[in-house]
């Protein structure tokens, strides 16, 4: 399985200047998993990586988590606004599954249904979980 979170992927006349990205790669069959993290610093980017065994119950956890995302709207048409309102993207996919959204980084916003409030609060707690996965990797 592969996630993705970018934070800092809406635009406007600039283009949009993330702020930190983290990437999890997780294979449930031989329980190997790493996750990156990639923080903006100055005009560049500092990675940091971990493999370690010790968060391997926090990679399993935020994955069973993450299988809930297909209960959540994605903005329609693809990129039409931030229809969360958090400034990030989300990505998800492997072993059959698939869930991003795909928040405007430019000019052109159009109308999208919006979440419910309780799905906003959902995809913000998956994505503080894949926040928090990423601390790991310091």
């Amino acid at each position: 399985m592969q996630i993705r979170l970018v934070k800092g992927v809406t635009g406007g006349f600039v283009a949009p200047t993330p702020e930190f990205q983290i990437l999890v790669d997780y294979n449930p069959t031989t329980k190997q998993f790493k996750i990156e993290r990639a923080v903006k610093s100055g005009s560049d980017y500092k990675t940091t990586e971990t493999s370690a065994k010790e968060h391997l119950a926090l990679v399993e956890q935020t994955v069973a988590e993450l299988q809930s995302l297909n209960q959540l709207p994605i903005e329609q048409p693809v990129g039409a606004q931030d229809i969360y309102r958090f400034d990030m993207s989300l990505s998800v996919q492997g072993d059959g599954f698939y869930w991003q959204n795909t928040p405007n980084q430019g000019c052109d916003i159009q109308e999208s249904p919006l979440p419910s409030d309780d799905q906003r609060q959902h995809f913000k707690r998956l994505c503080d979980l894949i926040i928090a996965l990423g601390q790991k990797a310091q």
